[in-house]
């Protein structure tokens, strides 16, 4: 699967579309065209991860002037999405299932399944350009290279997918002008839905984090509902065991405390591109032997596999859960994403989501939007992604098992087809609806064989 591309661009937020001419269509209601305004270029919506995280409108006394000196469309009355950006400026209710909600619902899923780092603001306006065909080629802040636009238009088709006649829904909205005002609801609500994620893991990282050092208390103590700058990274040497990269694992250990005031004074260097030994089943002890085993055992710790249950299903299903065993009395509760979302397959993309906020969890940053030392969050996910879409880092024998392992644990927990409904048990003998299925094989297969005698018993007509 493509990786979406991103480009830098003005951090300013507008709720109108400037400097995008809405193309004109042949329909059999004539429709007003909407005109640029004349130098002042469309600005970038800020993407999720640099988003604020309240609702605020940066609209100014100049804009309103100009809205107040508009023409007013010819048609009676805006589209149901530019009422609810409206009624939100204006700090009133908006109904749960407007069509704003498919956009802001589709940014929320796929902060989670795709990507927490899309630009919405390329994918819209790829889509409403090379797509849909609702404005005027040539946008300024859109990818130049083919590569880079074709994962956008990719990303913009699998958009439509989940939202409800999305085409004619942002036909209104190009309409009324109001597109940057849409792709920044989508991106804050990307940006809130990352964060509670992060704040339902704060606590139980802890727990899982002993599990898998397998120790019963924190020395020194940490308080679960303490800051994180002071107890959390490498102030904490605990902690810093799970950071630390396996290659540099033996120097860690003869002196773990030096070596994390080494790290947070930037003498020994820990960033993004070195996977910490918390990704990894053994905790790093085999990849720590030397470089050649740096595959050994990554992306399978059961730190990991803890930190994918709570994001996907739930805490309580992850407090349950125990990596490697099949307890009978172990249930999954059919909530969280992997239910709301009707995940059905595990993807490398989900395995990179859970690694980042793994990752961000365990270190003193307070934001997931802000860098934790040399560690640049955005490239740490796209260091997960990068084994599997780029080919100087791909090892397919490596990529495939994993893959496979990870949907062997988890597949059965997902809401695949009928296995969903917890029907199906081909090894449990004394079935009621195993016993049936029985009944109702053997009676077809019965029918279908009288059926073959009376047709072949049947003299032929003489008509």
């Amino acid at each position: 699967m493509p990786k979406a591309a991103k480009t830098t661009g003005s951090r300013n937020t507008t709720t109108k579309s400037r400097g995008t001419t809405a193309k004109p269509r042949n329909t059999t209601k004539p429709r007003s065209k909407k005109k640029a305004t004349k130098g002042c270029p469309t600005r970038r919506s800020p993407t999720a991860n640099e988003q604020p995280e309240s609702d605020g409108d940066d609209s100014n006394e100049d804009e309103d002037k100009e809205n107040e000196g508009r023409v007013p469309s010819k048609r009676k009355s805006m589209s149901n999405i530019t009422q609810s950006l409206i009624n939100k400026r204006q700090k009133q209710m908006t109904l749960p299932e407007s069509d704003l909600e498919y956009f802001r619902s589709a940014a929320r899923r796929f902060s989670a399944t795709y990507s927490p780092y899309i630009d919405w603001y390329q994918v819209i306006y790829a889509g409403l350009e090379h797509v849909d065909d609702l404005v005027e080629s040539g946008h300024a802040y859109l990818p130049q290279d083919e590569k880079s636009l074709d994962t956008l238009i990719e990303l913009y088709k699998e958009l439509a997918a989940v939202v409800p006649d999305m085409a004619s829904l942002l036909e209104q909205v190009v309409d009324d002008g109001a597109i940057d005002g849409l792709i920044t609801s989508m991106n804050l609500a990307a940006s809130a839905a990352i964060s509670q994620d992060i704040r339902e893991l704060k606590s139980s990282i802890l727990t899982y984090a002993r599990e898998h050092l397998e120790i019963k208390h924190f020395d020194p103590p940490i308080k679960e509902d303490g800051s994180k700058a002071d107890t959390r990274g490498w102030h904490h040497p605990q902690i810093g065991r799970l950071l630390c990269t396996p290659i540099k694992l033996p120097q860690f250990l003869k002196e773990p405390e030096k070596f994390c005031t080494l790290v947070r004074d930037g003498v020994i260097c820990i960033n993004h591109a070195q996977f910490p030994s918390c990704f990894y089943q053994d905790g790093g002890a085999a990849a720590s032997q030397g470089k050649d085993y740096v595959l050994e055992h990554l992306l399978r710790s059961q730190l990991l596999a803890k930190v994918f249950v709570n994001i996907y299903f739930g805490k309580s299903t992850a407090d349950n859960f125990v990596d490697g065993e099949h307890d009978s009395r172990f249930r999954v509760k059919r909530s969280g994403k992997a239910y709301r979302y009707n995940i059905q397959e595990i993807t490398y993309r989900h395995i990179a989501y859970t690694s980042l906020l793994l990752r961000h969890s365990l270190s003193a940053s307070d934001d997931w939007r802000t860098d934790d030392g040399a560690v640049v969050k955005c490239a740490a996910f796209d260091a997960v992604i990068a084994l599997f879409e780029r080919p100087k880092y791909t090892d397919e024998e490596f990529t495939t098992q994993l893959l496979k392992e990870w949907n062997e644990m988890f597949g059965w927990m997902l809401p695949s087809g009928e296995d969903a409904t917890g029907l199906d048990s081909d090894d449990d003998e004394d079935s009621s609806l195993n016993m049936i299925q029985a009944l109702v094989q053997h009676k077809r297969k019965a029918t279908a064989n009288t059926s073959r005698t009376l047709t072949n018993d049947t003299p032929p007509s003489h008509g």
